[in-house]
């Protein structure tokens, strides 16, 4: 409610009464609004879905390298001090 006041306000300049009533205006303002928001949104969403499947990889990544980490230190813990 408060960005469409203060997006009415600001754009309170653009009204044109013979376009539609104020009331027409501020409901267009709002659903604009609206809609900024819910793609907003979903950009985000679709933003850290992508950031997950990313960190899921490198993930992976590290655990196969604490792996090989591990093996060599048993390999050389199996070796003479020869």
């Amino acid at each position: 409610m408060q960005a469409a006041i203060e997006r009415a306000l600001r754009s309170r300049g653009r009204f044109d009464r013979r376009r539609g009533s104020e009331k027409t205006w501020l409901y267009a303002l709002a659903l604009n609004l609206l809609r900024d928001h819910a793609r907003r949104a979903a950009a985000e969403a679709r933003a850290l879905g992508r950031a997950a499947e990313i960190d899921e990889g490198r993930a992976d990544e590290r655990l196969e390298g604490l792996e090989r980490r591990d093996a060599l230190s048993r390999a050389l813990g199996s070796l003479s001090a020869e």
